[in-house]
C-alpha cells in the first residue's frame, strides 16, 4: 500500500471509529443530567463503569494503530491515534478510586485483600495466555521458557500489556503503605510521593518509552474517594461554567503536547484529559449501555483483543477498515466467554476463603 493510500485509510479509520464512539458515549447524556443530584451518584458503579468502557475502547483504538503503523504517517492522524496512554490513565485513576472506596467501607477490606487482588488479575490473565499461545503457535511462533516465567508477572507473549504490571505493583504497594499508615491521608501522601520518585527515576534513567507517565493517577483516584462528597459540592456549585472551563483545559493541555511533544506535556495532557471526565462525572450518569457493559469486562478486553491484532496483522488485513471491525467482533466475544468462565472460578475460591476464614473465627 503506497503512503498516500495509507493516510487515506488511516483518516477513514479514525474518522468512523471516532464517530461511533462519540455517538455511544453522548446518547442519553442530556436525559441522564438531572439524575446526578448527590454525592451518591457521583463516581457511581454507572459511571466508572461507562469510564472503564471508554477506556479499554482507546486502548484497543490505539493498541490497532501500532499494527497499522499510523505513526509513520506523523502530524495530527498519529496523534489522535496515539490515545492509548489516556485508557491507561482512565483504568489507574478508577483502580485507586475503587480500592480507597471499599477500604473507607469494609473495616476489615486489608484482610483479604491480596488473594482477591491476586485472584482478580491472574484467572483471567491466565485463561487469555493460553488464547495467546495457541495463537502464537499457530501463527508459526514460538513460545520461549522466558514467555512461561513472564506469566508471573502478568506479560502475555509478545504483545504490549504494560499496563497490568504497573497495576500489579501499585496493588502491592497499596498493601504495603496500608499496613505502615493507619492514617488514609498518609497513605495517599506516601502513594503520591513513591508515583513520583518512581517517574523521576524513569526521567533520569531516560525511558524511551512513556510508559511511566500516568502512574500518578492512582493516587489521585484514591483522593477522590476520600473527599467525594467535598468535591461534588464544589464541581455542582457552577455545574455548566465548570463543565466548560474542563473542556476547554482539555484544547489547552493538548496544544503543547500537539505543538511540541515529549514528556512533561504529555503529562499535563493526561492531567487535561481526565480532569474533565471527572467534571462531567458531576454533570452525568454517563449514558451509553454499550460503554457500560463493555466497562464491566474491560479487563478480559483489555487482556484478549491482543488475540484478534494477531490474527489481524498474521493475515495481512491490518491496514484497511476490514482489520478495525474484525478486532472488535472477536474481541468482545472472546472477552465475555473469559469473563463467563472465570466468574464462576472467582466465586468459588473466594467462597471457599470466606468458609476458612469463619472456621478459623
Amino acid at each position: 500500500m503506497s503512503l498516500a493510500g495509507a493516510f487515506t485509510n488511516a483518516y477513514l479509520i479514525i474518522g468512523a471509529s471516532l464517530l461511533i464512539l462519540l455517538v455511544f458515549s453522548v446518547l442519553g447524556v442530556r436525559k441522564n443530567c438531572s439524575t446526578v443530584n448527590s454525592s451518591n451518584n457521583f463516581f457511581s458503579k454507572d459511571q466508572t463503569n461507562w469510564l472503564r468502557g471508554i477506556a479499554i475502547v482507546l486502548i484497543m483504538y490505539a493498541h490497532y494503530y501500532t499494527e497499522l503503523g499510523s505513526a509513520k504517517l506523523g502530524g495530527v492522524i498519529s496523534q489522535i491515534s496515539n490515545v492509548g496512554f489516556l485508557g491507561v490513565a482512565i483504568f489507574l485513576l478508577l483502580s485507586g478510586y475503587a480500592i480507597m472506596i471499599s477500604k473507607l467501607n469494609k473495616p476489615n477490606y486489608l484482610k483479604n485483600y491480596i488473594p482477591n487482588r491476586l485472584i482478580r488479575l491472574y484467572i483471567p490473565f491466565f485463561i487469555t495466555f493460553i488464547l495467546v499461545c495457541i495463537a502464537d503457535v499457530l501463527m508459526g511462533e514460538q513460545i520461549t521458557g522466558q514467555n512461561i516465567l513472564g506469566a508471573l508477572i502478568l506479560s502475555l507473549p509478545n504483545t504490549i500489556n504494560w499496563y497490568l504490571k504497573v497495576q500489579l505493583g501499585l496493588y502491592i504497594l497499596f498493601f504495603v503503605f496500608a499496613l505502615l499508615f493507619k492514617d488514609n491521608r498518609k497513605l495517599v501522601i506516601a502513594l503520591y510521593c513513591s508515583c513520583f520518585v518512581y517517574m523521576a527515576i524513569c526521567i533520569f534513567a531516560k525511558v524511551e518509552n512513556y510508559w511511566f507517565e500516568s502512574c500518578y493517577m492512582f493516587p489521585l483516584g484514591m483522593s477522590i474517594a476520600m473527599h467525594k462528597d467535598k468535591l461534588f459540592a464544589i464541581l455542582r456549585k457552577k455545574k455548566w461554567l465548570t463543565l466548560i472551563a474542563s473542556f476547554l483545559f482539555v484544547f489547552v493541555s493538548y496544544a503543547p503536547y500537539y505543538l511540541r511533544g515529549g514528556l512533561w506535556f504529555e503529562i499535563l495532557h493526561i492531567f487535561g484529559f481526565t480532569q474533565f471526565f471527572i467534571c462531567l462525572c458531576a454533570v452525568t450518569n454517563g449514558s451509553s449501555k454499550v460503554l457500560k457493559y463493555l466497562g464491566t469486562i474491560s479487563l478480559e478486553l483489555y487482556l484478549v483483543h491482543q488475540v484478534p491484532i494477531k490474527m489481524i496483522s498474521y493475515f495481512g488485513i491490518n491496514n484497511n477498515f476490514l482489520g478495525y471491525v474484525v478486532l472488535i467482533a472477536v474481541s468482545v466475544p472472546l472477552a465475555v466467554l473469559i469473563n463467563k468462565v472465570c466468574t464462576p472460578i472467582m466465586n468459588f475460591i473466594k467462597q471457599k476463603m470466606l468458609k476458612s476464614n469463619k472456621n478459623n473465627i
